[in-house]
């Protein structure tokens, strides 16, 4: 799911749907020092409607191997009804509340 400019403004301002983050288990495999330069490589493991599980793995390029290892799970809590949400349910959601804002903005221009 890709998000507009507005929606991750929205998103990050907690104004409809956030990201929280469920489980996270992290495996260091090896130390880096400075100077180095590490890659992040992000691999989605499985997406269902309310959460997604993914891996994100740091090569380092000095030491050519990977460095650490990150699991996850974010689940998407509507901030309203303080529960999980479906990604569709998300974008449904957001719709409607900007179609009320634009809709109460325009009641308050005045007509001259």
């Amino acid at each position: 799911m890709y998000l507009s400019k507005e929606e991750f403004n929205d998103m990050v301002h907690a104004r409809i749907v956030i990201p929280v983050l469920r489980k996270y288990d992290v495996d260091f495999r090896r130390q880096v020092k400075y100077p180095d330069s590490l890659i992040a490589a992000h691999r989605e493991e499985g997406i269902e409607p309310t959460r997604n599980n993914a891996t994100v793995s740091l090569f380092s390029l000095k030491q050519q191997a990977i460095v650490a290892e990150a699991k996850g799970c974010v689940t998407f809590i509507d901030i309203k009804s303080n529960r999980p949400v479906e990604a569709k349910e998300f974008k449904e959601k957001w719709d409607a509340e900007r179609a009320k804002e634009k809709a109460e903005k325009a009641a308050k221009i005045p007509i001259v």
